[in-house]
Protein backbone atom coordinates (compact mmCIF):
# COMPACT_ATOMS: atom_id res chain seq x y z
CA UNK A 1 0.00 0.00 0.00
CA UNK A 2 1.51 3.31 -0.67
CA UNK A 3 -0.15 6.52 1.02
CA UNK A 4 0.28 10.25 0.36
CA UNK A 5 0.82 12.79 2.78
CA UNK A 6 0.36 16.53 2.32
CA UNK A 7 0.41 16.17 -1.48
CA UNK A 8 3.83 16.13 -1.66
CA UNK A 9 5.38 13.21 0.29
CA UNK A 10 4.46 8.99 -0.71
CA UNK A 11 5.30 6.67 1.90
CA UNK A 12 5.26 3.07 0.14
CA UNK A 13 4.44 0.21 3.49
CA UNK A 14 5.93 -2.39 0.55
CA UNK A 15 9.65 -1.07 0.59
CA UNK A 16 9.48 1.43 3.75
CA UNK A 17 10.59 4.38 1.57
CA UNK A 18 9.37 7.97 2.26
CA UNK A 19 9.38 10.10 -1.26
CA UNK A 20 9.02 13.59 -1.63
CA UNK A 21 6.85 14.10 -5.13
CA UNK A 22 8.51 18.09 -5.39
CA UNK A 23 10.68 19.50 -8.30
CA UNK A 24 13.61 17.71 -6.75
CA UNK A 25 12.81 14.25 -5.46
CA UNK A 26 14.39 12.79 -2.81
CA UNK A 27 13.43 9.24 -1.04
CA UNK A 28 14.48 7.40 1.89
CA UNK A 29 14.28 3.67 2.80
CA UNK A 30 13.69 3.14 6.32
CA UNK A 31 14.31 0.50 8.62
CA UNK A 32 11.76 -2.26 8.67
CA UNK A 33 11.03 -1.68 12.61
CA UNK A 34 11.02 2.04 11.82
CA UNK A 35 8.62 1.58 8.64
CA UNK A 36 6.05 -0.79 10.43
CA UNK A 37 5.96 1.56 13.44
CA UNK A 38 4.94 4.58 10.47
CA UNK A 39 2.58 2.28 9.05
CA UNK A 40 0.64 1.94 12.23
CA UNK A 41 1.02 5.39 12.97
CA UNK A 42 -0.96 6.26 9.64
CA UNK A 43 -3.30 3.57 10.00
CA UNK A 44 -4.64 5.00 13.04
CA UNK A 45 -4.65 8.69 11.86
CA UNK A 46 -7.85 10.66 10.98
CA UNK A 47 -10.06 9.51 13.83
CA UNK A 48 -7.92 11.03 16.70
CA UNK A 49 -6.71 7.35 18.41
CA UNK A 50 -3.66 7.19 19.84
CA UNK A 51 -1.01 4.18 18.97
CA UNK A 52 0.23 2.91 22.53
CA UNK A 53 3.18 1.38 23.08
CA UNK A 54 1.82 -2.14 23.95
CA UNK A 55 0.02 -1.87 20.09
CA UNK A 56 3.47 -1.04 18.59
CA UNK A 57 5.22 -3.63 20.69
CA UNK A 58 2.98 -6.35 19.25
CA UNK A 59 2.36 -5.85 15.64
CA UNK A 60 6.17 -4.39 14.95
CA UNK A 61 8.06 -7.06 16.98
CA UNK A 62 6.43 -9.79 18.86
CA UNK A 63 4.18 -10.94 15.94
CA UNK A 64 7.43 -11.13 13.79
CA UNK A 65 9.30 -13.23 16.37
CA UNK A 66 11.35 -10.23 17.91
CA UNK A 67 11.97 -9.05 21.49
CA UNK A 68 10.52 -5.43 22.00
CA UNK A 69 11.59 -2.79 23.99
CA UNK A 70 10.74 0.81 25.00
CA UNK A 71 14.56 2.08 23.87
CA UNK A 72 13.89 0.44 20.32
CA UNK A 73 10.77 1.84 19.65
CA UNK A 74 12.22 5.79 21.11
CA UNK A 75 15.30 4.91 18.72
CA UNK A 76 12.67 3.40 15.42
CA UNK A 77 10.63 7.34 16.33
CA UNK A 78 13.59 9.21 16.37
CA UNK A 79 14.86 7.44 12.58
CA UNK A 80 11.26 8.36 11.53
CA UNK A 81 10.88 12.26 12.73
CA UNK A 82 14.41 12.63 10.73
CA UNK A 83 13.30 11.03 7.82
CA UNK A 84 10.19 12.73 7.62
CA UNK A 85 12.19 16.36 8.58
CA UNK A 86 14.47 15.85 5.45
CA UNK A 87 11.21 15.12 3.03
CA UNK A 88 10.01 18.06 4.36
CA UNK A 89 6.70 17.09 6.39
CA UNK A 90 9.16 18.49 9.67
CA UNK A 91 10.02 16.03 12.54
CA UNK A 92 6.81 17.68 15.04
CA UNK A 93 4.04 15.64 12.53
CA UNK A 94 4.72 12.96 15.49
CA UNK A 95 3.02 13.47 18.51
CA UNK A 96 3.44 12.32 22.15
CA UNK A 97 0.99 11.99 24.22
CA UNK A 98 2.12 11.53 27.82
CA UNK A 99 1.04 8.08 29.40
CA UNK A 100 -0.71 6.74 26.46
CA UNK A 101 1.48 6.71 23.19
CA UNK A 102 1.97 8.55 19.74
CA UNK A 103 0.45 9.75 17.14
CA UNK A 104 0.18 11.81 13.59
CA UNK A 105 -0.65 15.45 13.89
CA UNK A 106 -4.19 16.07 13.00
CA UNK A 107 -3.09 18.35 10.44
CA UNK A 108 -1.36 15.93 8.06
CA UNK A 109 -4.03 15.05 5.04
CA UNK A 110 -3.38 11.32 4.21
CA UNK A 111 -4.94 9.44 1.02
CA UNK A 112 -4.23 6.11 0.07
CA UNK A 113 -2.85 5.41 -3.27
CA UNK A 114 -2.82 2.84 -6.06
CA UNK A 115 0.87 1.18 -6.22
CA UNK A 116 1.04 2.02 -9.88
CA UNK A 117 0.58 5.99 -9.21
CA UNK A 118 3.75 6.78 -7.63
CA UNK A 119 6.76 6.78 -9.65
CA UNK A 120 10.23 4.83 -9.18
CA UNK A 121 13.04 7.21 -8.14
CA UNK A 122 16.93 6.82 -6.67
CA UNK A 123 16.83 5.25 -3.16
CA UNK A 124 18.80 6.46 -0.16
CA UNK A 125 19.23 3.80 2.44
CA UNK A 126 17.85 4.72 5.88
CA UNK A 127 18.72 1.65 8.62
CA UNK A 128 20.08 1.84 11.69
CA UNK A 129 21.71 5.31 10.79
CA UNK A 130 20.15 8.52 9.46
CA UNK A 131 21.53 9.63 5.61
CA UNK A 132 19.87 12.47 4.61
CA UNK A 133 20.64 13.48 0.47
CA UNK A 134 23.38 16.00 1.84
CA UNK A 135 24.91 12.50 2.64
CA UNK A 136 25.05 13.51 6.43
CA UNK A 137 24.69 10.81 8.96
CA UNK A 138 23.22 10.79 12.75
CA UNK A 139 25.34 7.91 14.35
CA UNK A 140 23.54 7.92 17.49
CA UNK A 141 21.59 4.33 16.85
CA UNK A 142 25.30 2.89 14.86
CA UNK A 143 27.11 4.27 18.28
CA UNK A 144 24.53 2.04 20.38
CA UNK A 145 24.97 -0.71 18.59
CA UNK A 146 29.32 -0.44 18.26
CA UNK A 147 28.52 -0.04 22.28
CA UNK A 148 26.95 -2.95 22.72
CA UNK A 149 29.80 -4.57 20.46
CA UNK A 150 32.26 -3.59 23.21
CA UNK A 151 31.56 -6.67 25.67
CA UNK A 152 32.33 -8.92 22.83
CA UNK A 153 35.43 -7.33 21.70
CA UNK A 154 36.86 -7.28 25.36
CA UNK A 155 36.20 -11.07 25.61
CA UNK A 156 37.70 -11.61 21.95
CA UNK A 157 40.78 -9.23 22.72
CA UNK A 158 41.05 -11.55 26.92
CA UNK A 159 40.62 -14.86 24.92
CA UNK A 160 43.71 -14.00 22.42
CA UNK A 161 45.34 -12.90 25.54
CA UNK A 162 44.78 -16.04 27.41
CA UNK A 163 45.71 -18.17 24.18
CA UNK A 164 49.24 -16.33 23.71
CA UNK A 165 49.85 -16.70 27.66
CA UNK A 166 48.88 -20.44 27.02
CA UNK A 167 50.89 -20.70 23.87
CA UNK A 168 54.30 -18.73 26.13
CA UNK A 169 53.73 -20.98 29.05
CA UNK A 170 53.36 -23.88 26.93
CA UNK A 171 56.62 -23.47 25.08
CA UNK A 172 58.70 -22.45 27.75
CA UNK A 173 57.69 -25.98 29.54
CA UNK A 174 58.39 -28.06 26.61
CA UNK A 175 61.88 -26.26 26.38
CA UNK A 176 62.91 -26.92 29.80
CA UNK A 177 66.44 -26.34 30.00
CA UNK A 178 68.16 -29.46 31.83
CA UNK A 179 71.78 -29.94 32.87
CA UNK A 180 73.88 -32.67 33.16
CA UNK A 181 75.04 -33.62 36.64
CA UNK A 182 76.51 -37.15 36.00
CA UNK A 183 76.77 -40.38 36.27
CA UNK A 184 74.95 -42.35 39.46
CA UNK A 185 75.79 -46.25 39.56
CA UNK A 186 74.31 -47.07 35.67
CA UNK A 187 72.22 -43.87 34.80
CA UNK A 188 73.16 -40.54 33.57
CA UNK A 189 71.01 -37.90 36.13
CA UNK A 190 70.07 -34.19 34.60
CA UNK A 191 68.87 -31.58 36.85
CA UNK A 192 66.73 -28.38 36.37
CA UNK A 193 68.68 -26.25 37.49
CA UNK A 194 72.90 -26.00 37.91
CA UNK A 195 74.01 -27.85 40.95
CA UNK A 196 76.93 -26.34 43.04
CA UNK A 197 79.82 -28.32 44.45
CA UNK A 198 78.86 -28.71 48.00
CA UNK A 199 75.38 -29.82 46.87
CA UNK A 200 76.69 -32.76 45.06
CA UNK A 201 77.06 -35.55 47.94
CA UNK A 202 73.99 -34.60 48.94
CA UNK A 203 71.94 -34.95 45.73
CA UNK A 204 73.66 -38.06 45.28
CA UNK A 205 72.90 -39.58 48.31
CA UNK A 206 69.43 -38.28 47.40
CA UNK A 207 68.92 -39.77 43.58
CA UNK A 208 70.70 -43.04 44.74
CA UNK A 209 67.88 -43.69 47.81
CA UNK A 210 64.95 -42.79 45.53
CA UNK A 211 66.27 -45.19 42.75
CA UNK A 212 66.61 -47.99 45.51
CA UNK A 213 62.72 -48.30 45.60
CA UNK A 214 61.88 -47.73 42.40
CA UNK A 215 64.34 -47.97 39.75
CA UNK A 216 66.47 -51.16 39.02
CA UNK A 217 69.19 -50.05 36.52
CA UNK A 218 69.03 -47.75 33.32
CA UNK A 219 69.06 -48.76 29.42
CA UNK A 220 71.84 -47.12 27.68
CA UNK A 221 69.67 -44.64 25.80
CA UNK A 222 67.91 -43.83 29.01
CA UNK A 223 68.44 -41.11 31.59
CA UNK A 224 66.85 -39.91 34.78
CA UNK A 225 66.02 -36.19 35.32
CA UNK A 226 66.00 -35.33 39.16
CA UNK A 227 64.90 -32.22 41.24
CA UNK A 228 64.08 -31.23 44.77
CA UNK A 229 62.57 -27.90 46.56
CA UNK A 230 62.22 -27.06 49.65
CA UNK A 231 61.52 -24.21 51.94
CA UNK A 232 63.95 -21.47 52.93
CA UNK A 233 63.20 -21.96 56.64
CA UNK A 234 64.60 -24.53 58.44
CA UNK A 235 61.70 -25.72 60.29
CA UNK A 236 59.61 -25.71 57.62
CA UNK A 237 62.35 -27.30 55.41
CA UNK A 238 62.77 -30.21 58.03
CA UNK A 239 59.02 -30.52 58.80
CA UNK A 240 56.83 -30.00 55.98
CA UNK A 241 57.90 -28.67 52.66
CA UNK A 242 59.95 -30.96 51.18
CA UNK A 243 58.94 -32.19 47.39
CA UNK A 244 61.13 -34.23 45.17
CA UNK A 245 60.51 -35.46 41.96
CA UNK A 246 62.08 -37.71 39.31
CA UNK A 247 61.60 -39.30 36.17
CA UNK A 248 63.20 -42.06 34.22
CA UNK A 249 62.89 -40.71 30.52
CA UNK A 250 64.20 -42.41 26.86
CA UNK A 251 66.64 -39.96 24.96
CA UNK A 252 65.17 -40.08 20.90
CA UNK A 253 67.96 -39.34 18.29
CA UNK A 254 68.32 -35.89 18.89
CA UNK A 255 69.43 -36.48 22.38
CA UNK A 256 65.94 -34.95 24.00
CA UNK A 257 64.08 -36.65 26.95
CA UNK A 258 61.22 -38.30 26.36
CA UNK A 259 58.42 -41.11 27.56
CA UNK A 260 59.10 -40.21 30.51
CA UNK A 261 57.88 -42.30 33.79
CA UNK A 262 57.08 -40.13 36.66
CA UNK A 263 58.10 -40.38 39.87
CA UNK A 264 57.10 -37.36 42.74
CA UNK A 265 57.84 -37.71 46.60
CA UNK A 266 56.35 -35.43 49.25
CA UNK A 267 57.85 -34.86 52.56
CA UNK A 268 60.63 -37.61 51.89
CA UNK A 269 63.76 -37.64 53.59
CA UNK A 270 66.76 -40.20 53.11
Amino acid sequence: MKYLVNETVVFDTAEFTLCSEDSEPNCIKLSNSAGKVLEQLILHHGNGQVVTRDHFFEQVWTINGLQPSNGNLNQQVSLIRKALSNVGLGSSVIITVPKRGLKLSDKLRITALEAELSRPVDKVHLTDSFTGPSGSASGSLSLQQSTRLIPYIVMLLLAIFAAIIIYIYSYQNNNQPTYYFGKIDSCEVYTLRPVDDDERDDLTNDVRAVMKDNIDRCQPNSALLFSKTQAADKWVQDNINIRIFMAKCQKDRNGDLTRCLNYFLYNWTV
